[in-house]
């Protein structure tokens, strides 16, 4: 990218990231006054470099460059928009903003696309107000999400979901949920060690992590402390130590 297209990258970050509360870090938890600030943001920037914006149901706001030749041909890029508690300036925020520079950069270089290029700011990826994750991409795929599920103040999804949505629909923007896109590729900041290790710039994920999460209870024997030798014993804790070791 040029100089200029870099400041211009690095404007957004900023103003993004001005809309913060009193807490450290950034605090955009999906529906509150600093995610809907920021997502209004990106729907004006999309407005203002001539994208055709969409809104659904659950707040994910979708940048559309219309192809000349092939429009129902959709390749689509970014990320979401809210974050963790107390999270980072970039993650997330940096795939939506880069992803828009991207197609700013093309078609200033090369004019309108053949093919549409779409940008995908998704409401919610987190988990950090309801207890839930990947809402608005389940959503945007099909996928069922609770709506009465609450958040630690009580506040349903469903009233939080609605009252953000209104909120972003702008003059210009439409109400309406996309077909899936032929391709999406996501830009993220790295969250391990690998490429700073060997002094890279990028890389290209080919697999992914699956999470599982388990509860588990270990059980022993109580016994006096003092007197019951090691042997005789079934510590729980010890167990426990065990455990983690071998599982380790």
């Amino acid at each position: 990218m040029t100089t200029t297209q870099l400041t211009e990258l690095a404007h957004r970050l900023a103003t993004i990231n001005q809309f913060k509360t009193n807490e450290a870090g950034q605090n955009r938890l999906v529906y509150s006054p600093t995610w809907v600030e920021a997502q209004r943001q990106v729907i004006k920037w999309g407005l203002e470099l001539g994208f055709q914006v969409s809104v659904d149901d659950f707040g994910t706001a979708y940048l559309d460059m219309p192809g000349t030749t092939e429009p129902e041909a959709v390749i689509a890029t970014g990320s979401h928009i809210d974050t963790v508690a107390q999270g980072g300036q970039y993650d997330g925020l940096y795939g939506v903003l880069g992803g828009l520079q991207a197609i700013e950069n093309l078609v200033t270089e090369f004019g309108r696309p053949q093919k549409t290029l779409r940008l995908i700011s998704f409401s919610e990826e987190e988990g950090s107000r309801f207890p839930d994750t990947f809402t608005g991409s389940k959503h945007y795929t099909g996928q069922q999400v609770d709506l009465t599920m609450k958040d630690p103040a009580g506040i349903q999804f469903d009233d939080a979901r609605k009252q953000a949505v209104i909120k972003l629909m702008l003059a210009g923007v439409h109400h309406q949920l996309p077909d899936l896109p032929d391709t999406f590729t996501e830009l993220h900041i790295e969250q391990g060690p690998r490429l700073i290790d060997q002094g890279l710039q990028i890389g290209l994920v080919k697999s992914i992590v699956g999470q599982r999460r388990y509860t588990v209870t270990v059980k022993g024997i109580a016994n006096h402390a003092g007197t019951t030798p090691m042997n005789d014993r079934a510590d729980a804790l010890q167990h426990a130590v065990d455990l983690i070791v071998a599982l380790r």
